[in-house]
C-alpha cells in the first residue's frame, strides 16, 4: 500500500509523491514533525515559510529516496568483491575487463 505524501506539507503545496505507507508515516511525516511548526502549518500563507517547506521537503524526500534506491548498491558491490576475492584470489580483477575500473597508481 502507498500514501500520497505532501512533500512540502499540505499547507504549503499540493504536490504529492506516492510512498509506501509504513515509510510515509515513520520516515517522511516523522521528519516533517521535526520542522518548525510555523513552517509546516504556515497558517498565514507566508511565501518565505512556503519556500522553506519546499526546500525541507525536497531534501527529506531526496534523502529518503537515496537510501531506498542507492544504498543497496554499495552493499552488493562489497559482497561481490568479498566473494570474488575468496573464490578467485586477492587480485581477481587483473587480466579481466574489470581492470579498467581500478584506480590509477
Amino acid at each position: 500500500m502507498t500514501d500520497a505524501h505532501h512533500v512540502a506539507g499540505a499547507a504549503n503545496d499540493s504536490t504529492t509523491v506516492r510512498i509506501p505507507t509504513n515509510d510515509h508515516v515513520a520516515e517522511l511525516t516523522g521528519r516533517q514533525h521535526d520542522w518548525p511548526e510555523q513552517t509546516l502549518q504556515n497558517p498565514d500563507g507566508d511565501p518565505f515559510l512556503r519556500g522553506a517547506a519546499c526546500l525541507r521537503g525536497v531534501y527529506d524526500t531526496v534523502v529518503y529516496l537515496a537510501k531506498r534506491l542507492f544504498l543497496w548498491i554499495p552493499r552488493l558491490l562489497e559482497a561481490a568483491s568479498a566473494w570474488l576475492t575468496e573464490t578467485l584470489g586477492r587480485f581477481y580483477w587483473l587480466g579481466t575487463p574489470l581492470e579498467a575500473f581500478t584506480p590509477a597508481r
